[in-house]
């Protein structure tokens, strides 16, 4: 994997529509029954991030073009904390940590990411998670998210290892996941996330979609280049 890597003009665009009133930032809360096993999640979140660069790498701006470089300090401490409710700890008071979170930005000088983890009183534990939108789409972090989840309740021990700087990952990942074309065709626009088993049941398809893809790229590749607009009163 490179140390250094440039960020596509989509997930640019999503970086420059950041605005601390509309922060572009996936947030989804993942409730469990009774209490996790800190130390088996700690080891999943490990194995996620060895084979998923983007959760070790910082969004730098350098030259007025956006990169992704590892994160040298990176901690996981940083990105997986724990969280106390006020009173009952119920749905009220949940909800209103994950109201606070999606109004707070994530620290731009860090991976774009965290997870909190929170006891209540509605029967188990909830973790929720925050991903900025430069990191992938929908569907992508729902893969990502994957990686981290066991198939069983007691499944065998998984080996992790520590992210390593070699560019042949990359090309080991793109073997495992499928073509580089169609997965980058499928990130593109959320009409396109529900048709994944719609192109696995029938590849023909695959070349409509990644024509539509093409054309929404091109748009947000325009979106991305455009300057600023002029100030006016009708922009707030």
């Amino acid at each position: 994997m490179p140390l250094s890597e440039f960020i596509s003009c989509v997930d640019t665009a999503w970086l420059r529509m950041d605005r601390p009133n509309n922060l572009m930032q996936i947030i989804g809360v993942l409730m469990f029954d009774g209490q996790l096993d800190e130390a088996r999640l700690r080891q999943g979140l490990r194995h996620t991030i060895s084979l998923q660069p983007r959760f070790h790498q910082r969004a730098v701006l350098e030259g007025g073009s956006y990169y992704w470089r590892h994160d040298p300090d990176f901690d996981l401490d940083q990105h997986l904390k724990r969280v106390i409710l006020p009173g009952e700890a119920g749905k009220l008071e949940l909800e209103k940590l994950v109201a606070d979170l999606a109004s707070t930005p994530l620290n731009p000088q860090r991976p774009l990411w965290d997870m909190h983890l929170t006891d209540t009183s509605l029967g188990g534990q909830a973790l929720v998670v925050r991903i900025h939108h430069a990191m992938g789409d929908g569907f992508s972090l729902v893969k990502a998210m994957l990686t981290m989840m066991d198939n069983t309740p007691k499944p065998a021990a998984t080996p992790w290892s520590e992210p390593r700087m070699d560019e042949d990952d990359d090309e080991e990942e793109e073997s495992h996941h499928g073509s580089r074309l169609v997965r980058a065709g499928l990130k593109l626009t959320g009409t396109l996330w529900s048709k994944y088993v719609e192109v696995l049941t029938h590849p023909t398809k695959a070349v409509d979609y990644l024509k539509t893809g093409r054309d929404v790229a091109g748009e947000l590749c325009n979106i991305a280049t455009l300057a600023d607009d002029s100030p006016s009163r009708l922009k707030g």
